[in-house]
């Protein structure tokens, strides 16, 4: 047995609440869509984020990717059964914050635990029954689909340990917190990620997309959206914006704005749509992140 310790990374919860704020379940639920066949997203609806869970589920087995917060397990195996799901034989995480990975050490002993390369570097301590990984991608062979888990070109990216989901036959691209629908996205400097990794890491999921990929966010739109997925144009779009909107703030940057001052110019009109409503990053905090760490 190999020991492990996977290290939780805190992350800020939404900008309507405390950051010392617990969960409530009487103010949690859990949202099913079903993205392909015996592929489910299953979004934790709670006071404090709303990060996405992947479920394949078939008679023979189930598989969870990013298994998010403790106290939701309950409802989510209740779910897995309602599916007719077999019992969860792989766990998985796009990164190890707190609100997609708390619940991993739930299945440590329970279910076999696939990591990316990073991630693998990045454990120690931790008694895990089972664990896999390689040095590129794995491939797993679920019936008719297959699966297939990435390790990023880049090490350093939304965290320094992140990994991609690829479910082949359905074409449904798991890409964790590389998309937050519709929000200015944020990025773990202090665990270990970049921006240039970030985004650079963001053409190696587009170059695995084609125009009938489903891509899952680790975190979907709080608004009214017709999908919890978007397409490649879709995500190519949001990237483009988001990089108009560093350059913005680069500009900003470069005439010798003050970060107080940049932050009351605000950027143009055309960026309002990520500062609308429930989220996780403020005009304000995008445009204090990009000064402090570009």
């Amino acid at each position: 047995m190999k020991h492990f310790k996977i290290t939780l990374l805190f992350m800020l919860t939404l900008t309507t609440n405390s950051i010392f704020a617990q969960l409530d379940l009487n103010k949690s639920k859990l949202e099913i869509e079903k993205v392909g066949e015996n592929i489910y997203l299953f979004v934790q609806q709670t006071n404090i984020a709303n990060p996405s869970s992947i479920v394949y589920s078939s008679p023979e087995l189930s598989i969870l990717i990013d298994p998010g917060f403790k106290q939701m397990q309950p409802i989510i195996k209740d779910s897995i059964s309602a599916l007719s799901g077999g019992d969860i034989k792989f766990t998985m995480a796009s990164h190890f914050h707190t609100d997609h990975a708390q619940a991993m050490e739930d299945y440590y002993n329970t279910t076999t635990i696939l990591l990316s390369s990073s991630q693998y570097k990045s454990t120690t301590d931790m008694d895990i029954k089972n664990v896999m990984s390689s040095n590129d991608k794995y491939h797993l062979k679920l019936g008719n689909e297959e699966l297939e888990i990435h390790s990023f070109p880049n090490a350093s990216g939304h965290t320094g340990s992140d990994a991609l989901f690829f479910f082949k036959r359905a074409n449904v691209l798991v890409v964790g917190d590389y998309l937050f629908q519709d929000m200015y996205p944020i990025i773990d400097v202090k665990g270990g990620g970049s921006i240039e990794g970030y985004f650079k890491n963001i053409e190696y999921i587009l170059s695995l997309a084609n125009n009938n990929t489903k891509i899952i966010p680790g975190h979907t739109s709080f608004k009214d959206v017709k999908n919890r997925y978007i397409s490649k144009a879709e995500y190519s779009l949001h990237i483009k914006t988001l990089k108009e909107s560093m350059s913005e703030i680069n500009s900003m940057k470069s005439k010798g704005l003050s970060i107080q001052e940049a932050i009351k110019q605000g950027l143009p009109e055309k960026f309002k749509y990520f500062n609308e409503g429930m989220k996780y990053v403020s005009q304000d905090k995008w445009i204090t992140f990009i000064y402090n760490n570009m």
